[in-house]
């Protein structure tokens, strides 16, 4: 006697999908998720420090260009500063004299640095015997504290973010 026949319909063969093929497969779309979620979020995290540290050397350049403007007292040292002035003379609507001009630069450079950048900070510091300054920047880049240590520039796992730069006029 011949074997029965299978029959490729038949209801005992298929009977759809199991509880645990569907829990595999929710599984896997569940962690297929969750991986695009977490290059989303690192990928705002790059491009919001990548803001910074251009917002940082345009404000740098800012600065420069301002000495330039200035140079007499530029040279004389004057623009050295390692804060915001308590107040500045208004050189928009009076007219400044040169070192009025640099209170007022200074005063205008730092109050745009307290904009753009959190927890902003700055220095301008001149190298002794010729007209080399470094302008250096700091600031928070995770955004946690209202002010910075700037003297750990660069540690703490990055936390303290710092832009420099050494021009000479």
């Amino acid at each position: 006697m011949a074997p029965p026949m299978c029959r490729p319909n038949s209801p005992k063969k298929h009977q759809g999908f199991t509880l645990i093929e569907v829990l595999v497969s929710l599984l896997i779309m569940t962690l297929g998720i969750v991986g695009v979620l977490k290059m989303q979020t690192q990928s705002l995290k790059s491009n919001q420090r990548a803001y910074f540290r251009t917002q940082a050397d345009l404000l740098s350049r800012d600065m420069l260009a301002r000495m330039q403007a200035n140079k007499t007292e530029a040279r004389k040292g004057t623009y050295t500063s390692t804060s915001k002035p308590t107040s500045a003379p208004n050189c928009q609507t009076t007219e400044c004299s040169a070192m009025q001009l640099v209170q007022w630069d200074l005063y205008q450079w730092y109050e745009q640095i307290e904009k753009q950048l959190p927890a902003g900070s700055a220095t301008v510091e001149k190298f002794d015997g010729d007209n080399r300054y470094l302008i250096s920047i700091h600031w928070d880049d995770y955004r946690t504290s209202p002010t910075l240590d700037t003297q750990t520039c660069g540690t703490e796992s990055g936390k303290v973010l710092c832009w420099g730069t050494v021009v000479q006029l």
